[in-house]
């Protein structure tokens, strides 16, 4: 998901949002770690993602927190 997508969610949709990113990072590092899945593709997007929801989350917080 682009980053202008995500800076239009709600604190909500992006912790809900951040929870499924997580739970596909660790079932991903879970099968490469099993070689059951050869590429890190996967994980490396998931974790990215999860880095990207949780700065905007952070943003989001700090600028209510400043109002």
């Amino acid at each position: 998901m682009k980053v202008n997508e995500l800076r239009e969610k709600s604190i909500k949709e992006l912790e809900e949002l951040l929870a499924k990113s997580r739970v596909v990072a660790q079932s991903t590092y879970v099968d490469v770690t099993v070689k059951q899945e050869k590429s890190l593709k996967e994980y490396r997007e998931a974790r990215t993602s999860i880095a990207q929801i949780m700065t905007i989350l952070k943003e989001k917080e700090m600028a209510q927190s400043n109002k």
